[in-house]
């Protein structure tokens, strides 16, 4: 198994909590196709797919996701 880092992408403009404690939290669905408060329904992304995602006035940032290990799934 090969290992990589994979992102979760938050949105600023949606999450509640503007402390972005893990309570509260919208995160971007996979492929970009809308948003969800549930982790395990995120996205992963790429360091390069973050590179390539769309967003105003830094509305978006990334969450590492810590011991993420392709096959893991």
């Amino acid at each position: 198994m090969s290992e990589s880092r994979l992102y979760r992408i938050i949105c600023r403009k949606r999450s509640k909590d503007l402390n972005y404690s893990s309570e509260g939290n919208v995160y971007w669905r996979p492929n970009s196709r809308g948003y969800t408060e549930c982790i395990q329904e995120a996205g992963l992304y790429t360091a390069l797919e973050l590179d390539q995602c769309a967003g105003n006035g830094f509305d978006w940032f990334a969450e590492r996701v810590v011991d993420f290990k392709y096959g893991d799934e």
